[in-house]
């Protein structure tokens, strides 16, 4: 939803800077799109650091809640998108490894997000993403089956979410995620300019 995962990279180069090591974009994809302390393990784990994984957790979200206040944009279409569903009447649900406070700036930021009939972060479940537990929760304030639930996701752990959930899902690639990487997802668009209702009907076969 969001054209954040540069501002994600330009944290991620000063936090690995103060521990003299250097970014890698090719890696990004092994950590994105979990819940923080996850990634944060993972992330220590890629760059083969000595740290609590809840310290670079707590240096990654200082960080980046600055630049979300300041510099995060809506993907192209979202407005859109969304609007089109309302429409259609569809329920609508974000399910993101985010947690509370940046999403509380986003609500703030966005009128968009008013749209949503229920928003589950990290804070809300056990397990964040590549565990399903967040799209499931999502389901279930929305009254909606697992198997009847579309997800729109841009990270292999997103995608690994869904289909342990039981959803169909739509991979819509970061520029940071080699598209091979969502090869699983029941579909793979550019982007959310490409999702429309006839696309969806494609998704469970009716059109």
């Amino acid at each position: 939803m969001l054209r954040s995962e540069e501002l994600w990279s330009e944290v991620d180069r000063l936090v690995l800077a103060e521990y003299g090591r250097r970014y890698d974009p090719s890696r990004k994809h092994l950590f994105m799109g979990c819940e923080k302390q996850e990634s944060a393990r993972r992330f220590l784990e890629v760059y083969e650091i000595r740290e609590a994984p809840e310290t670079i957790a707590r240096q990654r979200s200082e960080r980046v809640r600055d630049l979300y206040r300041q510099r995060v944009e809506l993907m192209p279409g979202l407005e859109e998108l969304v609007a089109d569903l309302a429409g259609w009447g569809k329920a609508l649900a974000v399910a993101t490894s985010a947690e509370k406070a940046i999403v509380e700036i986003v609500q703030a930021r966005f009128e968009v997000f008013r749209r949503y009939q229920a928003v589950v972060c990290a804070d809300d479940v056990k397990r964040g993403k590549p565990a399903p537990d967040l799209f499931l929760e999502a389901a279930r304030r929305l009254g909606v089956p697992p198997e009847a639930a579309l997800v729109l996701e841009d990270s292999p752990n997103g995608v690994d979410a869904a289909l342990a959930a039981g959803m169909k899902v739509i991979a819509v690639p970061s520029p940071s995620v080699r598209r091979e990487s969502l090869s699983h997802a029941t579909l793979t668009v550019e982007g959310l300019t490409d999702i429309s209702r006839q696309t969806i009907a494609r998704v469970y076969g009716s059109g």
